[in-house]
C-alpha cells in the first residue's frame, strides 16, 4: 500500500509540473468582453424589435443609427505590400503547410501565390490576398447561411412566412459586408510562392446581422415612402431611386415579413418602380458614322422624365463588340447624356446608354445585374441603343507582320492592310533566348506593336511572351501561338483600362 501511494504521489507532482496544453480557443474573460461590447454596439436593438410601426421604427433608429452595410459601395481591401528583405523568415510557417482550423473566436482563409521573379511579385500579393478572402468567404457563407435560416424559421413560427427568390444574393451581399471586417492575420514569402492568412472574428456576427434586419427593414419602409411621396409630385427619376433602393434592402432581409398597407412590400415596390420607369425615356438623334479608330464627340442622349428634361441621372454607356472605352458613367446635365471625346475601333460596335439602377439608388455597383435581372421588363424604357456605322480602317504595314496578328487586330479592331493609308502599324521582335527550366526548356521574346495615325495620335504595347516545352522547337511553337492573342489583349487593356 505505501509503495502505491508513493507511485501515486509522484505521477501527481508529474502532472502539476507539465505546462498545461495550449488552446486556440479563446478564454473565458475575453469571451465576456467580447460579447459584452457586443451588446454595448447594438444596445437598443430589443426595443427596436419591439417597434410596431415604421414611425416607431425610424424614432428608434434616430437614436442610435445603424450604417445599412448591405447597401453601400464596398471598402477596398487592404493592399500587401511585400516583404523585406531583413524581415523574411527562413522557416516556412506551420500555418501556410497546415492551414489552421476555425476556432471559437476566428474563421481563417489561406491564399497563396507562384511568382517567376521581382516584376512580378506585386501581383502576387495581390492574388494570395484575393484568394485568402476567397477561402475566408465560402466559410463566412455558411456561418450566415445557418443565420440566415434560423431567422427564417423564428419568422414562420407566427405563420408569416415570405418566399425567398433570391437567398444567395442575400447571402453573398452580407457576406460581402462582413468581409470588410476581414484582417490580414500574416503573410510569408520564399524563393517561389508568397502565402497569406486572413482571418475574420465571428463572434459578433450575431448581433451584427440582428442589427442589419432591423436597419434595413426600417430602410424598406422609408424609402417606399418616399418613392410615393416623389410619385405624387410627377418625379419618375427620384421615385425610381427609392424604389429599387427599397427592393435591395427587402431583397437582404432573409424573408422577414414585411407588410405595408396590408400588401407585401415586394408587391408594392414591384408596382412603385414600374410607375416611376414609365415616366422615364432615352433618346437619341444622329446616327454615329465614320472610320474605325475616327475621333467621335458630342455622342450622348437625352433623358426626360415626364416630358421634361432630366438632371443628374447617371447614364452608363457600354460599347459591345468594340474597344474604344471602359464602360463609362456620366451623369445628365440639362437633360443630356454626353460622353467625352472617345476613339472607336471595331467592325460593328455597338453602343448602348442605360440608366444605372445601382448608382441612381445609391447601392453597392454590383447590384445592376440582380436589379436588371429583377425588374427586366422595366429596362426598356430605361436604356437605350445608338446607332453606330464604323467602316474598315486601311493602315500600312512598316515592315513584316505575321498574318496571325493582321487577323486578329482586324476582327477585334477593325483595322487592314491597305497601302497609301496616314495610318502605320510595326511589330518589332526582340529575341530573349531560351534556358534551362527544371529539366524543360523556356524560350522568350520581347514584342512591341505600334499604330498610329501620323497626326500626333499612337497606340503602343509591349509585351514579354514565354513558351515552355521539351524542347527549344516547341517553345517557340508556343510563343508563335500565344503572340497574337496577348498581344491584343494588352493593347486593349491599354486602351479601357479593363
Amino acid at each position: 500500500m505505501p509503495k502505491m501511494i508513493l507511485m501515486s504521489a509522484t505521477l501527481l507532482l508529474a502532472a502539476c509540473a507539465t505546462p498545461a496544453p495550449t488552446s486556440n480557443r479563446m478564454s473565458a474573460s475575453d469571451s465576456s468582453a467580447i460579447k459584452k461590447r457586443a451588446g454595448g454596439a447594438h444596445k437598443g436593438l430589443a426595443s427596436r424589435k419591439a417597434a410596431t410601426t415604421a414611425k416607431a421604427r425610424r424614432k428608434e433608429l434616430e437614436k442610435k443609427p445603424q450604417a445599412l452595410d448591405t447597401l453601400r459601395k464596398r471598402k477596398p481591401r487592404p493592399e500587401v505590400k511585400p516583404i523585406k528583405k531583413e524581415e523574411m523568415r527562413k522557416a516556412r510557417p506551420g500555418w501556410a503547410k497546415n492551414p489552421p482550423t476555425a476556432d471559437g473566436t476566428y474563421i481563417y482563409g489561406l491564399g497563396s501565390a507562384g511568382y517567376g521573379d521581382e516584376d512580378e511579385l506585386g501581383e502576387a500579393w495581390t492574388q494570395a490576398r484575393d484568394r485568402a478572402y476567397t477561402e475566408l468567404a465560402s466559410q463566412l457563407k455558411v456561418q450566415i447561411k445557418g443565420h440566415a435560416k434560423d431567422y427564417q424559421e423564428e419568422f414562420s413560427q407566427g405563420g408569416k412566412t415570405v418566399a425567398m427568390n433570391s437567398f444567395s444574393e442575400a447571402i453573398s451581399s452580407h457576406v460581402d459586408a462582413s468581409l470588410e471586417g476581414a484582417e490580414l492575420h500574416d503573410r510569408y514569402q520564399d524563393k517561389r510562392q508568397v502565402f497569406v492568412l486572413a482571418r475574420f472574428n465571428k463572434a459578433e456576427l450575431d448581433a451584427l446581422l440582428l442589427a442589419r434586419l432591423e436597419s434595413l427593414k426600417a430602410e424598406v419602409y422609408d424609402r417606399i415612402a418616399e418613392a410615393r411621396s416623389s410619385l405624387s409630385q410627377g418625379k419618375g427619376v427620384n421615385a425610381l431611386a427609392a424604389a429599387l433602393r427599397a427592393a435591395v434592402a427587402r431583397r437582404n432581409l432573409f424573408g422577414m415579413p414585411v407588410d405595408v398597407d396590408g400588401k407585401q412590400a415586394d408587391a408594392v415596390i414591384e408596382g412603385l418602380v414600374r410607375e416611376a420607369s414609365a415616366l422615364l425615356r432615352l433618346e437619341s438623334s444622329a446616327p454615329v458614322s465614320g472610320r474605325s479608330g475616327d475621333l467621335f464627340s458630342g455622342i450622348g442622349v437625352d433623358v426626360f422624365d415626364k416630358d421634361e428634361r432630366a438632371n443628374g441621372v447617371p447614364i452608363r454607356f457600354a460599347l459591345v463588340g468594340g474597344v474604344g472605352f471602359a464602360n463609362m458613367l456620366v451623369s445628365t446635365s440639362g437633360g443630356r447624356a454626353k460622353l467625352p471625346a472617345a476613339r472607336i475601333f471595331g467592325r460593328n460596335p455597338r453602343l448602348k446608354a442605360s440608366i444605372d439602377l445601382a448608382t441612381l439608388a445609391s447601392v453597392d455597383p454590383r447590384e445592376n445585374r440582380w436589379l436588371k435581372r429583377q425588374f427586366g421588363r422595366e429596362m426598356l424604357s430605361l436604356s437605350h441603343e445608338l446607332d453606330v456605322r464604323l467602316q474598315v480602317r486601311k493602315l500600312r504595314l512598316d515592315g513584316e507582320i505575321d498574318e496571325a496578328v493582321l487577323s486578329v487586330l482586324g476582327n477585334r479592331l477593325g483595322i487592314a492592310e491597305g497601302g497609301g493609308s496616314k495610318w502605320s502599324m510595326s511589330l518589332q521582335l526582340n529575341d530573349l533566348g531560351c534556358r534551362d527550366l527544371s529539366m524543360r526548356r523556356t524560350c522568350a521574346v520581347d514584342a512591341q506593336l505600334s499604330i498610329a495615325d501620323g497626326e500626333g495620335y499612337s497606340l503602343s504595347v509591349r509585351k514579354k511572351v514565354r513558351g515552355t516545352a521539351s524542347d527549344d522547337g516547341e517553345a517557340s511553337a508556343q510563343i508563335e501561338k500565344r503572340l497574337p492573342s496577348l498581344l491584343i489583349k494588352t493593347l486593349i487593356r491599354n486602351m479601357t483600362g479593363q
